[in-house]
């Protein structure tokens, strides 16, 4: 499959340059564009004793503060791909979830991250890895904890017999798979 557009994702409270360089090189390897993508929602619980004024005012300091963060999150990756016109950014306030799901069309790919094992995990702010791939429809790279540049020297298929897992295999497939490619079935 050949990618002509890499959708990288950051976590607006993460560590993004590690992410980002590791999708700048698979994007660079693959001869294909690069797009920066966060998103954070502002999630206020409203105490039964304040008043409305109050309650807007802390919505629009959250608000405020992810602005910030996404701009931040911006220089960032435009300085690691060094102003190239081959990359672009998406920042946007909302369910980070649903948000990269509706931009995923843009892409060919997304790189993520590992999802956090923290028990507790603000979905405003963090991606649900589980709901992304049921909701983007695109294939989703998930990054090891380390991001060290991908080698896919070997390629394990978890396998099923099923239609839909002809289907992910074969779309997942190089246009060139009958060329060099050893298939290996079970019992051989």
């Amino acid at each position: 499959m050949a990618f002509k557009t890499i959708m990288v994702q950051l976590d607006v409270d993460g560590i993004a340059a590690p992410r980002i360089s590791m999708a700048w090189d698979l994007a660079q390897r693959h001869d294909a564009d690069l797009i920066g993508f966060c998103a954070a929602e502002p999630h206020f619980v409203i105490p039964t004793d304040t008043d409305d004024q109050a309650a807007t005012k802390a919505l629009w300091c959250q608000v405020e503060e992810i602005e910030c963060r996404l701009n931040g999150l911006r220089e960032q990756f435009l300085s690691t791909v060094n102003g190239s016109n081959r990359a672009s950014w998406r920042g946007e306030i909302g369910n980070p979830t649903r948000q990269l799901a509706m931009n995923a069309r843009a892409a060919d790919l997304i790189v993520t991250g590992s999802p956090t094992v923290d028990l507790v995990v603000d979905h405003h702010r963090t991606l649900d890895t589980a709901g992304l791939i049921l909701a983007a429809g695109r294939p989703i790279l998930v990054a090891s904890e380390t991001y060290a540049p991908i080698k896919a020297e070997s390629i394990l298929i978890g396998w099923n017999d099923t239609r839909e897992a002809q289907r992910a295999v074969v779309d997942a497939m190089p246009p060139d798979h009958g060329q060099g490619c050893r298939h290996r079935h079970r019992g051989q």
